[in-house]
């Protein structure tokens, strides 16, 4: 019901309902906050997500979301503070389960919290000694495929034309692969 925009407003009401069952299930919290940001109702979108701050405390993708969150909301001392975070507890996350999805988001934590291009080596120095070729191209290609100001753009609900994207994403890891630094 979140992915349909003529069902947000039930999505809305169910996910209350199962906030006020258990008032520690964060992933309703989150979903809430998503369909009040695609109804364009930002600020309580923020409010909400905030509201489960203290279930989440070690969650790094609730980090995430509250920091794109505030991000909308123009609070951007407090989005660099939750990118700072969601960056920390993903490392740890990927220190005990290396794991190339939580690569994937380690690498975004870091791009959302520093806001600059990464090449391709320093990608692959945030990567587990313990990745395989396999791995470290596995993340690679999905950065040469979207780009982190793409990844960016997605995460904060904004259109990209998926043929730009690609064009973008083809760009960026040219540059990355190029970059001398």
């Amino acid at each position: 019901m979140i992915f349909r925009q003529d069902s947000l407003e039930k999505a809305i009401l169910l996910l209350d309902e199962a906030i006020a069952i258990d008032s520690s299930y964060v992933l309703a919290y989150t979903h809430k906050s998503q369909c009040l940001d695609r109804l364009g109702r930002v600020r309580e979108a923020l409010q909400t997500c905030l509201s489960a701050e203290k279930y989440a405390l070690e969650n790094p993708y609730y980090y995430t979301l509250k920091g794109i969150y505030l991000e909308k909301n123009g609070k951007l001392k407090a989005m660099h503070c939750a990118y700072q975070k969601s960056f920390i507890l993903l490392g740890e996350e990927l220190k005990k389960k290396p794991d190339a999805n939580v690569c994937i988001n380690y690498i975004m934590a870091k791009y959302l919290n520093d806001g600059k291009e990464m090449s391709v080596q320093e990608m692959e120095s945030l990567m587990p000694a313990t990745f395989t070729v396999a791995e470290k191209k596995n993340v690679l290609d999905f950065f040469k495929t979207v780009g982190l100001a793409q990844a960016k753009q997605g995460l904060l609900g904004k259109t990209v034309d998926a043929r730009k994207n690609k064009e973008c994403g083809d760009k960026s890891y040219r540059k990355m692969h190029t970059r001398s630094d």
